[in-house]
């Protein structure tokens, strides 16, 4: 502590802080307002106890600290040290000082027992530092109604931050985070949670990081309600664990949770490759064992990602993403947005993994990509550890609408469950035992691979010219050459807008380098009378087959074959009279 009295400004309401105030500047500033403002002592020996921090916020107390101007507040823990003095240095003995570190627990709560805190640090060189070798850091709206705001360049740095964390009843409670400006950051070396248990959102803008060592859970247990939204250009959600692998976002881990990534807004998930450590996202569940108050199969999550420049993306090796892990999850990608999954080789994504769960996505538009990994699972339970199915998944749904884009390193697998539509493109093999339907009441389904179509291969046509289609082609990246499509299961059509084709109409539904249909069950709407369908395999010439769907009239029968129906028909009166006689 290198601060004196006569350098900046602190108001404070005669109480004393386990904490260290300096300040950068003449200017600098610290504000202590209500009586809700109090140390706290811990249980840690030796006797005196350590002081373990900060309380803002009791029960008809209100508190607040401001923190301005270049000043920081600091609370460091080293366990092990001899402990504050006793009596404790009032916060003017703290600013006169010098004090050498006096080892509290480093912790701090906004708004205890249904009490109100804030706490606001604002300005480049404004920083808050609350960090400690063990327990909790920093908890907003432990029991009450807090809020934090990071402005203007400001820092807080933490050792833990929780959203709403009570884990006891306790109505009304709610937490508000605001990371805004650029330069303004909030570290955390372990973890961050947003709605623990309670209601909690954060939003961080116009440039503002979060970042955590730790995974992120967002409504983490049973009653929790959590959003995050990083909008603008250089916002950044970052989980960054270089020490391992398993580095998480959880949305909607037990409750309901969200995550909004807006206007060039990006995420980040990053940690090192250590054997067969996953790192990645679950939204609607999570992994492992559920802790007290958790239940994954409750876990309702979202993610949005949409704009020009919004990104989702997993760095480094063995990306995992489920949506719908063992309860409800979804994802929108829309205007532009991406999710990336860099590793092509051994990354995973499933859409309804647990048989109970349900998940869905959609991309939606010419510049909105899902780069999925290896292979994406489409209601379907698989493994990441070797990237193959171990059994049945849950109800899994995957949209493309106005031209969006999926991208695998090796194929699409839709499960019996699963269900892969729409208009837009896929990057990779397409295998299915689920519902294939191209079209978007209609539209095109293009395949840049092999496709392989048991299951229900679904089409509507509504004229001539508009109908669904099938379009498989060359991936130029591979050195084999694709673009085949065989069909084995079942293939279903239907008439959309009161459509009913004529004679002489046909629709090639499937086109490809290669195309067999042989295996295939046809379930085809009726016509008119007098018409009948036709289905053949047809050269379309440039190394393209189609299976062209064809409306004829009805054969009607030669005169010979008219003679035999009448030579059949009085046999079979013959037959009639004999057997009357006996």
């Amino acid at each position: 502590m290198n601060g004196k009295a006569s350098v900046g400004r602190l108001l404070a309401p005669g109480m004393a802080l386990c904490a260290f105030l300096s300040a950068a500047s003449s200017m600098a500033e610290i504000v202590v307002m209500g009586s809700g403002v109090v140390p706290t002592a811990s249980s840690f020996p030796p006797n005196p106890p350590h002081m373990s921090g900060i309380v803002l916020g009791l029960p008809f107390a209100p508190g607040s600290i401001e923190i301005n101007n270049g000043s920081v507040l600091s609370q460091v823990s080293t366990l092990g040290v001899p402990p504050f003095p006793n009596p404790t240095p009032s916060i003017a003995e703290m600013i006169a000082g010098p004090y050498v570190n006096p080892a509290p627990l480093g912790e701090m709560y906004i708004a205890q027992q249904g009490g109100a805190g804030t706490v606001i640090v604002r300005g480049s060189g404004s920083a808050l530092v609350v960090t400690q070798s063990q327990g909790p850091g920093i908890l907003l709206g432990q029991a009450g109604v807090a809020r934090m705001e990071i402005l203007q360049g400001a820092t807080v740095t933490t050792s833990n931050l929780v959203l709403s964390s009570s884990s006891g009843l306790a109505p009304g409670v709610s937490s508000t985070l605001i990371v805004d400006g650029l330069g303004s950051r909030l570290d955390s070396s372990g973890i961050f949670h947003v709605g623990n248990s309670y209601l909690g959102t954060a939003t961080i803008s116009s440039g503002g990081v979060v970042t955590s060592r730790g995974s992120q859970n967002v409504a983490r247990r049973i009653g929790g309600d959590g959003a995050i939204t990083v909008t603008g250009g250089g916002s950044l959600l970052q989980i960054d664990n270089s020490s391992t692998a398993r580095a998480f976002l959880n949305i909607g881990r037990s409750s309901t949770g969200r995550v909004d990534v807006l206007d060039g807004g990006k995420v980040l998930i990053q940690g090192a490759a250590i054997g067969t450590d996953t790192l990645g996202i679950n939204i609607g569940g999570a992994g492992g064992v559920a802790g007290p108050n958790e239940n994954f199969l409750t876990g309702d999550g979202t993610l949005k990602v949409s704009g020009a420049g919004s990104e989702v993306r997993i760095k480094e090796s063995r990306g995992f993403t489920t949506v719908g892990r063992q309860g409800k999850g979804s994802i929108e990608i829309a205007a532009g947005g991406q999710i990336i999954m860099e590793d092509l080789t051994n990354g995973i994504s499933i859409v309804g993994r647990d048989p109970r769960s349900t998940g869905a996505v959609t991309i939606d538009g010419a510049n909105s990509l899902w780069q999925a990994g290896r292979v994406l699972y489409i209601g379907q339970n698989a493994t990441a550890t070797t990237l193959l199915p171990t059994g049945p998944g849950g109800n899994g749904s995957v949209q493309l609408v106005n031209g969006g884009k999926i991208h695998v390193g090796d194929r699409v697998y839709v499960g019996a469950t699963g269900t892969l539509q729409g208009h837009g493109t896929v990057t990779g093999h397409v295998e299915s035992i689920g519902t294939l339907a191209p079209g978007n009441s209609t539209g095109n389904l293009d395949v840049l691979g092999n496709v392989i179509a048991g299951g229900t291969l679904a089409f509507e046509l509504a004229g001539m010219i508009d109908y669904d289609r099938l379009r498989a082609a060359d991936n130029p990246v591979t050195v084999a050459i694709d673009g085949k499509i065989e069909v084995t299961g079942k293939l279903h059509v239907t008439f959309l807008n009161g459509f009913s084709p004529v004679a002489g109409n046909t629709f090639d539904v499937i086109t490809g380098t290669t195309v067999t249909a042989g295996a295939a069950t046809f379930e085809l709407p009726t016509l008119f009378s007098g018409l009948g369908w036709q289905h053949s395999v047809v050269s379309l010439g440039n190394g393209q087959e189609a299976l062209r769907l064809s409306v004829a009239v009805a054969a009607i029968p030669e005169p010979e074959t008219y003679a035999l129906m009448l030579a059949g028909l009085g046999l079979v009166g013959i037959a009639a009279r004999r057997r009357k006689r006996v």
